[in-house]
């Protein structure tokens, strides 16, 4: 077993046509389709518990990817649905079967996502400890997911997992039983992440949407407070970290300052001690109960001192990048190298930094970094556009803005284009979200 290095499991569920297309799956179809992924994934699990890891200090695992959907999915379109983020194939055949009915596109999206899937709890006394699987991933590109009790017990067998990428779907939908299976998605990414072996050390959990034209934003951007909780807490043993949706980057970043200090008796936060490069992104639409950022300067500023005071607990970090993930773009960079301690903000919207925020900023720089802040704001006005307002670097402990450094020409690495997958990027040291659903 030496010379396999990546397994990709597809694992073919229950087929549907178009009279089913735009209707959730009955239970007799949610039976079949677990009753097809219990079989297909306790076959490969007892199989690799087999197997026995490569030895030597170069030895490198498997890399598992689970990839359950239905052959059907990609062969139906829904054309009163702009979110699907994959076009399909509009054969005549489905053309005809709609001629005759209107589609219901809450239907269609419940029935691409299918139900949660669930593992026979009976199996699990067959299935062993499987050390030679190293990275295990479950792409959002198979729309499916994993039920909170399936999750916990796959990452208990993967006991030498270094790296775990999970994306899901949910649908959002005011209607009661929609709901329910979002959170049924929730509690399934919950328990993953609370069943972590010690061993991860790159962890990603993107969560992606759908939703109906029209649907209330604040339902839309609704996170779980005990997933939120849980992503924070899986973040502290991590060397990278990136979560999309799941968790706010200002919940991360709160949640994190509200926990009462270390048992100890030092008096001091838990720190992130291995933490090398994170990625998050923040809410910056306009909400009732608050001011977005980028109508009030002073939110951004509470928000950036709360990001400096919380990475004040991460003595690693390299890199760091927040998206903003619908308004007005924004991304907001720090990256430390063996030159310089940079912070960057690209937005479309003014963004003045005001002493105290440079202060906290530059406080971190000195005690984690062997270099000065050097700061940087960008006005970016559409895709591929910009104006570079150049460098500004600290001089000592001075309170003002910092001597301005025009560097003339600047080539910028590509703000808004976003690749498919940024763990990939998170191991070129580079971080930059991906978005299926929605490019800006």
């Amino acid at each position: 077993m030496a010379l396999v290095k990546k397994i990709d499991l597809c694992i073919a569920l229950r087929e549907y046509d178009c009279k089913e297309c735009d209707r959730k799956e009955d239970p007799v179809t949610i039976k079949h389709n677990n009753a097809i992924f219990t079989k297909a994934m306790t076959t490969l699990l007892q199989t690799m518990s087999q197997w026995k890891p490569a030895s030597g200090e170069a030895a490198e695992g498997i890399e598992l990817r689970i990839k359950p959907m239905s052959s059907s999915d990609t062969q139906h379109e829904y054309p009163s649905n702009p979110q699907l983020p994959i076009s399909r194939p509009y054969t005549e055949s489905h053309k005809q079967a709609f001629w005759n009915r209107r589609i219901s596109t809450s239907g269609a999206c419940t029935r691409m996502l299918g139900s949660v899937l669930q593992m026979d709890s009976e199996v699990w006394d067959s299935i062993a400890k499987v050390p030679v699987v190293t990275s295990f991933s479950m792409s959002c590109l198979s729309y499916r997911a994993l039920a909170a009790s399936t999750a916990e017990r796959l990452m208990s067998c993967f006991n030498r997992l270094e790296e775990v990428i999970y994306e899901y779907w949910e649908f959002i939908d005011p209607a009661p039983s929609v709901t329910v299976d979002r959170q049924a998605r929730a509690d399934g990414a919950k328990g993953l992440l609370r069943c972590l072996p010690s061993s991860v050390r790159s962890l990603t959990v993107w969560r992606s949407h759908l939703f109906i034209q029209g649907t209330d934003p604040d339902l839309i951007l609704k996170t779980f407070p005990e997933l939120s909780a849980a992503a924070l807490e899986a973040s502290y043993d991590r060397k990278n970290v990136a979560f999309s949706f799941n968790i706010w980057a200002d919940a991360f970043f709160g949640g994190h300052l509200r926990k009462a200090d270390e048992p100890d008796g030092l008096g001091r936060r838990r720190q992130w001690k291995d933490l090398e490069r994170l990625a998050l992104n923040f809410d910056n639409t306009i909400k009732a109960h608050e001011p977005a950022i980028h109508d009030n300067p002073k939110v951004l500023g509470r928000f950036l001192a709360n990001v400096a005071r919380a990475i004040e607990d991460m003595p690693s970090l390299r890199l760091m990048e927040i998206w903003a993930h619908r308004g007005p773009q924004c991304l907001i960079r720090y990256e430390v190298s063996d030159s310089e301690t940079k912070l960057t903000i690209v937005a479309e919207f003014d963004v003045e930094l005001s002493k105290a925020v440079l202060k906290a900023w530059r406080r971190v720089a000195e005690k984690h970094t062997r270099a000065s802040l050097v700061w940087e704001v960008k006005r970016c006005h559409m895709i591929g556009d910009h104006e570079d307002e150049g460098d500004h670097e600290d001089e000592g402990d001075h309170e003002d803005e910092g001597d301005h450094e025009d560097e003339g020409d600047h080539e910028y690495e590509g703000f808004l284009d976003f690749p498919l997958n940024f763990m990939d990027n998170l191991k070129l040291g580079k971080l930059i979200f991906p978005t299926l659903a929605e490019f800006y």
